[in-house]
């Protein structure tokens, strides 16, 4: 059986990750302060569906591409 790349989250992460967020701090030190990959931390702000386009959550200033927006479902 395969390891898994990331830890579970806790409450207390998910937390951490919602107050972290709320701070508008950049991605790269969310993930820093949570001991995460920032793929793992994008994963879970799409999942909990924090996430509002936000350009300082882009991996590089350069690409600028990377911003995370949520998936409106209900677009008719």
């Amino acid at each position: 059986m395969r390891k898994p790349l990331t830890k579970p989250w806790s409450d207390g992460d998910i937390a951490e990750l919602r107050q972290l967020y709320s701070r508008q701090l950049p991605l790269w030190r969310i993930a820093a302060r949570l001991r995460r990959p920032q793929k793992s931390v994008r994963g879970k702000l799409q999942e909990l569906r924090c996430a509002v386009a936000r350009p300082e959550l882009s991996d590089s200033d350069a690409a600028g591409t990377h911003e995370i927006v949520p998936e409106d479902r209900d677009t008719r």
